[in-house]
């Protein structure tokens, strides 16, 4: 049985890929490009993508900062604020870093 065609014109059987998955490993073609990855770290820490919860922590924490400069009655909430609206609308709308620095 057939799943579907590779780049490369290979194929994949059923038994190779319940084999990959049951393994825990990931599967590649003949060009080496994977096709199908069944671990979670198959992107390095460094470069993963955050997930929800490590959002929310983020802007808890930037929320957080506003709020204790603002009720210590100090000038600093103002750029505390500034710079928690421009990591949400950065993530928001996928802004580089340059793109930010325009704003």
């Amino acid at each position: 049985m057939t799943l579907g065609r590779l780049r490369g014109g290979g194929s994949v059987s059923a038994a190779g890929v319940a084999s990959g998955l049951a393994s825990g490993g990931s599967l590649r073609g003949r060009s080496g490009r994977g096709f199908l990855s069944t671990t979670d770290d198959a992107v390095p820490p460094g470069r993963r993508a955050f997930t929800t919860a490590e959002l929310q922590r983020l802007f808890d924490h930037l929320d957080d900062v506003v709020d204790r400069e603002h009720a210590a009655g100090t000038k600093r909430w103002l750029p505390a604020q500034r710079d928690s609206l421009a990591f949400k609308v950065c993530y928001a709308y996928g802004l580089r870093r340059r793109e930010v620095t325009m704003l």
